[in-house]
């Protein structure tokens, strides 16, 4: 990689892909499967929300007794029945224009991709190859385990990056493509540019208001906005 080279780093969940809402079922399924009776999930604000202060979050409200030491096999269970859902009936897809941006900025030299997610490890993946996302192309990964708030996952990214690259890595040269208000917030905490897309619950004008370098309504536009975090 050339010594100006850019870290992308792309959240998952309605920026790269929408899952239609199979995985909190999938959730609920799988707390129904822990406690045996409904689990209800209804009411937990999820955007940019790490899924470990998911389960806490669900099992708070759901009177689970401790959550920390069911952690374990609630995560197998959700991996389970997302993964039983999406074999019978697949809905998880990638967003307009998400696998060309993505492909696009693979073939740079100039551009090292990676994920910086609050989902679980196995949950962020088994979405990504569902979404049929090239996971190839990203080499840095952060996830909701590596820290207990969204903006602990952002070091963890640069040290892994800083490992690829062989040397520190400047958040100036660091680009974040999220849809969510936390997005915006930690990005401009680590003085990152902020690329916000309007496919989740916030529209453009929000996450312009709350601070985005750009905001679009999707990333259809392949060639204008890779040049425009190539530009960065």
């Amino acid at each position: 990689m050339k010594r100006d080279s850019l870290l992308v780093l792309w959240d998952v969940d309605l920026t790269l892909l929408d899952t239609h809402w199979t995985d909190k079922r999938a959730m609920a399924e799988a707390g129904r499967e822990l406690i045996g009776r409904d689990f209800d999930i209804d009411g937990v604000d999820m955007a940019g929300t790490l899924d470990p202060n998911i389960w806490r979050d669900i099992a708070a409200a759901n009177g689970v007794e401790d959550p920390d030491g069911l952690e374990g096999r609630y995560r197998a269970a959700y991996l389970a029945r997302l993964k039983a859902r999406e074999t019978e009936h697949p809905v998880i897809h990638a967003l307009p224009g998400a696998r060309e941006l993505v492909a696009r900025l693979g073939r740079s030299d100039r551009v090292v991709q990676g994920v910086l997610s609050g989902n679980y490890p196995e949950i962020g993946h088994c979405k990504l190859t569902c979404a049929g996302i090239d996971k190839r192309l990203f080499v840095v990964y952060a996830w909701g385990t590596d820290g207990r708030e969204r903006r602990e996952l952002f070091p963890a990214a640069f040290e892994r990056a800083a490992a690829f690259l062989g040397r520190p890595v400047d958040p100036g040269r660091v680009v974040i493509i999220g849809d969510t208000l936390r997005d915006v917030e930690c990005a401009r905490e680590f003085g990152c540019r902020m690329l916000a897309v309007a496919t989740g619950r916030f529209s453009a004008a929000e996450l312009e208001a709350a601070g985005a370098d750009k905001a679009v309504t999707d990333l259809t536009e392949t060639e204008g906005l890779a040049s425009w975090i190539e530009g960065s």
